[in-house]
């Protein structure tokens, strides 16, 4: 796979609030008909296949592998944006592993995150045309900042608070049946269940 010559790193949005973030997520969301209602028996990795399907829908392609590390640079990519309907994303993990699987969904929507948030403000300085990458792990304050506006909009784009609501009402706030139920980590849940105020502190 050859990259463009030129490319660029995303900027963060700073001064967006981690509300406005995941407001953006949920409006995508609906927009794009994914997952805004809840119901019991999820099936295994349903939403992994959910969200390679939004990937799809929007435009994108899942690469099986990884990106070659371009040249003079230190870190390996995992995206790689052309334009907001061309886009390429480059998964960390196997499928085959059953705890990588259940990051999955969430690992490509924070790429999902990086396509809405930060390409558009990117675009609207440098211009049509520019070609966007994004490190697996990103080095240093705007990266890591980049990288934790994309998890927020991830978070918010899979678990939206209705359908988390319902899910938690129905499980009756059990953060493993809710977990399997998903089919993420019992960890994201209870990030989730904390950032929606269901769970006050992590001792609770």
């Amino acid at each position: 796979m050859l990259f463009p010559r030129e490319t660029h790193r995303p900027l963060p949005l700073g001064e967006a609030s981690r509300g406005v973030i995941e407001n953006l997520a949920e409006e995508v969301a609906s927009t794009h008909d994914f997952h805004q209602t809840y119901s019991a028996g999820y099936t295994p990795n349903k939403l992994h296949k959910m969200v390679r399907g939004l990937v799809e829908k929007l435009g994108g392609r899942i690469f099986i592998g990884s990106f070659p590390i371009k040249k003079g640079a230190d870190e390996q990519d995992s995206l790689i944006v052309y334009a907001p309907d061309d886009f390429i994303i480059a998964p960390a993990g196997s499928m085959a592993v059953p705890a990588i699987a259940k990051t999955q969904a969430l690992i490509n929507a924070a790429e999902l995150g990086h396509l809405f948030l930060h390409y558009p403000m990117l675009a609207s300085r440098l211009g049509p045309g520019v070609v966007m990458t994004c490190p697996r792990h990103g080095a240093g304050p705007e990266q890591e900042a980049c990288d934790r506006e994309a998890r927020w909009f991830a978070e918010a784009l899979v678990l939206p608070r209705a359908a988390f609501l319902a899910a938690w009402t129905h499980h009756r706030g059990n953060t493993a049946a809710l977990a399997d139920d998903f089919d993420v980590t019992e960890t994201q849940i209870v990030s989730r269940a904390m950032r929606v105020g269901f769970i006050l502190s992590a001792a609770a």
